[in-house]
């Protein structure tokens, strides 16, 4: 799925569900099928350092007109 949130930018979400023992197998064809895509993975770093700033201005930043119209 890929969704458009302002202040994040575009995001790919993926998920497989799985046994804890095929994690790390199901992980490598997530991560490759991001780079077929030239897409890199997001360092869970950034992403939190991203939500916590959205944390403090989402009423504003959903609140603008200039958002792309939501299509599923």
């Amino acid at each position: 799925m890929v969704n458009y949130t302002k202040d994040y930018g575009y995001i790919i979400e993926s998920e497989k569900p799985c046994e804890d023992k095929e994690k790390d197998a199901v992980v490598s064809i997530l991560r490759e099928k991001l780079r077929t895509l030239n897409l890199e993975q997001m360092p869970k770093e950034k992403l939190y350092e991203i939500y916590e700033r959205y944390k403090k201005t989402w009423k504003s930043v959903v609140s603008t007109p200039d958002l792309p119209p939501h299509t599923d």
